[in-house]
């Protein structure tokens, strides 16, 4: 299962290639998440695709991916989640 999902919109995507992660991207995933080589993402290009990408490579200052299949991408997460508000008295709940 992959550790996190990134968008990365504007940049081509092709199954089987390498690619630099964004700078924005290769800082969560390295110093953030501390994924090492090895380590999954999973990157959305943006148009309703999603490629599963193994970390190849890891520096200060890039980290590369290889690219896997490009999949339909999950739209709608798997659990619904149901929020109910407290009752307060008026003032803080008008707050």
């Amino acid at each position: 299962m992959p550790a996190g999902r990134f968008l990365v919109a504007g940049t081509a995507l092709t199954p089987g290639a390498e690619l630099m992660l964004p700078v924005e991207v290769a800082h969560q995933t390295r110093d953030v998440l501390r994924l090492g080589v090895g380590a999954t993402i999973s990157l959305l290009d943006g148009a309703g695709g999603e490629y599963i990408a193994e970390i190849i490579a890891v520096s200060r200052t890039a980290v590369v991916v290889r690219l896997g299949e490009r999949r339909e991408g999950q739209t709608e997460p798997a659990a619904h989640i149901t929020l109910c508000v407290g009752m307060l008295k008026a003032a803080k709940f008008e707050w």
